[in-house]
């Protein structure tokens, strides 16, 4: 019953708002990395459909990303990434598994990279608001 109020709230206030709320969720130190999480960041929080949140007590999708300089031995020049895509409901203790990737990005193709990743995550919320208005 709480997940349905939940869902219900959801779907009221993402029709008021039309914007998906991401957590982003990050680890790695790598100075590519940190990048790519940057431009990432920067552009969900242009997106017309989705938006940034940090906020814990909301539903959202959430994007776990962890970032790894690919050669330790010439650093700087490229990062390897996993992200894992999941659902977060705050009534329940875990959230739902929903998608991974894996890449690889150099070093001066950061904003494109970036640009996958945020396209795969709004595929990913567009799933999620279809199946969510077809349980109504």
């Amino acid at each position: 019953m709480h997940y349905f109020v939940a869902t219900l709230i959801f779907l009221i206030s993402f029709s008021a708002s039309a914007e998906m709320p991401v957590e982003v969720i990050d680890s790695g130190s790598d100075s590519v990395g940190n990048r790519l999480i940057y431009k990432i960041k920067e552009k969900i929080r242009s997106s017309s459909s989705m938006g940034l949140t940090f906020d814990q007590t909301k539903l959202r999708m959430q994007a776990r990303i962890s970032t790894l300089d690919q050669n330790t031995q010439n650093p700087g020049y490229s990062t390897a990434y996993s992200m894992v895509i999941t659902w977060s409901n705050p009534d329940t203790p875990l959230p739902y598994y929903l998608n991974h990737f894996t890449g690889y990005c150099g070093s001066t193709r950061v904003d494109s990279c970036a640009s996958d990743v945020v396209a795969a995550l709004s595929k990913q919320s567009d799933e999620i608001i279809r199946l969510l208005t077809n349980a109504k």
